[in-house]
């Protein structure tokens, strides 16, 4: 899709990603790839998410945001028209039965 599409930003969750597996196994030409991986030790299946951004954009991860407020979260600035840098963040809410 994003080889045939002109795609700007791609978030894909549930990526069941780990850290096994590289970037160079899952980039694409001219995009920047921001990833948190599932945690082994706690997730068996599922979890993860992906930030794919076009260069053009100019992306930068903002770590402050990854890690305070979601655990399973990337969180970027990127540039728009006239420089303006907005935030662009991508999560997995993970809910929590109650017994």
């Amino acid at each position: 899709m994003i080889r045939s599409e002109t795609i700007d930003v791609l978030g894909i969750s549930e990526t069941w990603l780990f850290e096994d597996i590289s970037d160079n196994e899952i980039s694409f030409n001219g995009y920047s790839l921001f990833r948190y991986d599932r945690n082994d030790l706690v997730k068996k299946r599922g979890g993860g998410v992906i930030l794919y951004i076009k260069n053009e954009l100019n992306p930068s991860l903002i770590p402050e945001l990854c890690v305070s407020n979601f655990k399973e979260s990337v969180w970027c600035n990127i540039k728009c028209n006239n420089n303006i840098v907005l935030p662009l963040g991508l999560f997995i809410e993970l809910l929590i039965a109650l017994n």
